[in-house]
């Protein structure tokens, strides 16, 4: 599933979730790792946390870039901080790429389509009629789509 070397890792703020770690110390979603698993050991299938799955699974980079230019190139964030507009466009890279990897963890493949679904109602922005949720759906499509792009290369 995944060609990246990383280790299966506990923190103890989140007990019963298994993250990643790939420098020993901290994980993709920002928690202390208390302990890890050698590589040879560590598996996708037992990562639950879906923020650092997503990592291992995806160009996360790729698709924080993707966030960020829909975000920035919004005319409703104009007004916005250059901070303002890369947080919103991490925090809605990092939920929406973690659906990605739920649904490809749980189902063996995903789509944008259904990760759309499923991110907007987890998220309570499906019959959300506001600006800020559109912005939100808008860019977890310009996540959702660099993904599967990335993902076929």
């Amino acid at each position: 599933m995944s060609k990246v070397e990383f280790q299966v890792a506990w923190c103890e703020s989140t007990p019963g979730e298994v993250h990643v770690t790939f420098s020993g110390h901290m994980t993709p979603c920002d928690k202390r790792v208390f302990e890890a698993s050698p590589v040879y050991a560590s598996k996708l299938k037992d990562v639950t946390c879906e923020v650092c799955g997503a990592y291992v699974l995806f160009d996360m980079e790729a698709a924080r870039k993707a966030a960020e230019q829909y975000v920035t190139n919004h005319a409703g964030t104009a007004k916005w901080s250059d901070l303002d507009r890369i947080e919103f466009a991490g925090n809605a890279m990092e939920r929406a790429a973690g659906v990605a990897f739920r649904l490809k963890r749980e189902r063996g493949e995903w789509n944008s389509n259904m990760a759309f679904s499923e991110f907007m109602a987890g998220g309570g922005w499906m019959t959300d009629k506001s600006p800020e949720a559109g912005l939100i759906g808008m860019t977890a499509i310009a996540v959702f789509d660099n993904l599967k792009e990335r993902e076929a290369e």
